[in-house]
């Protein structure tokens, strides 16, 4: 009686197994990637900023003043003299 009702219950658990399996392979590859092209799609600001370019070119920093400014920082952060105190995180209990 009890190896009976064993294979009834592996019976109905491989039934209901078989009802889940709802995946279509085929389903699956017609819509694959579009997601990631939606997502990259909706970041873009203005797609049709290519097909009209502004006439008036960006607003840029001078090469001579970018490169005076770049030596300046590569100074700075190259000496650490200027750290006084090390950074104490307190966490209180």
């Amino acid at each position: 009686m009890e190896s009976k009702l064993i294979q009834i219950v592996l019976l109905l658990l491989v039934v209901f197994l078989a009802g889940c399996n709802t995946s279509d392979p085929l389903r699956v590859q017609e819509d694959f990637g579009n997601s990631v092209h939606l997502m990259v799609q909706g970041q873009i600001h203005d797609p049709n900023a290519a097909l009209f370019p502004d006439p008036e070119p960006p607003m840029t920093l001078d090469g001579i003043q970018a490169g005076n400014t770049l030596e300046s920082y590569r100074k700075e952060v190259g000496s650490p003299k200027s750290v006084e105190q090390p950074v104490l995180i307190d966490i209180a209990r």
